[in-house]
């Protein structure tokens, strides 16, 4: 079975409707969630900061991946706007390559330090935190608040060049 003309639209719609919610979503860890986090003590902020984390590694990319390949479908049907449909999908999917790149070391640092933080707890039931390892886990948590507004920048951009681009 072929899509339609008509298709296309609905098509164009549920694009733009998914990265919208992407690009809100990527917004929300950065604006919303990541000045709560640095709020908490610090194992705490850790754990919570993990969570976060797992969540946005299981949804983000599948939800990036399949803006793109609304995007890269509408790029394959409409031949006078193929580049810019194409730029559409290649900056939603590019937060995955962005990822691996620019935030893959921070995502480990603030990995370790919880899983250093939960063997003390453990072991020994408490612990103390120095300020100096306060300060770095925040630090951490802070520029990875940063590091993700890259992602929503790109997310947003691919969101303006579809819509300009359905809009022409």
């Amino acid at each position: 079975m072929s899509l339609s003309k008509p298709s296309l639209p609905l098509i164009k719609t549920s694009t733009l409707l998914l990265t919208a919610f992407t690009t809100g979503l990527s917004l929300t860890f950065s604006t919303l969630i990541t000045p709560l986090l640095l709020t908490s003590p610090t194992p705490l902020m850790l754990q919570q900061w993990k969570k976060v984390f797992l969540t946005g590694k299981s949804h983000m990319p599948p939800l990036s991946i399949l803006s793109a390949i609304g995007f890269f479908y509408l790029a394959a049907k409409s031949p006078a706007h193929r580049n810019l449909w194409t730029t559409a999908g290649g900056l939603s999917v590019g937060v995955i390559p962005y990822t691996l790149a620019l935030m893959m070391g921070t995502n480990n640092a603030l990995l370790k330090r919880e899983a250093d933080l939960t063997a003390r707890v453990k072991t020994s039931g408490a612990v103390v935190v120095s300020e100096s390892e306060e300060k770095g886990a925040k630090e951490l948590v802070d520029w990875w608040g940063v590091l993700n507004l890259g992602r929503t920048g790109m997310l947003l951009g691919a969101l303006g060049v579809g819509a300009w681009t359905s809009l022409h």
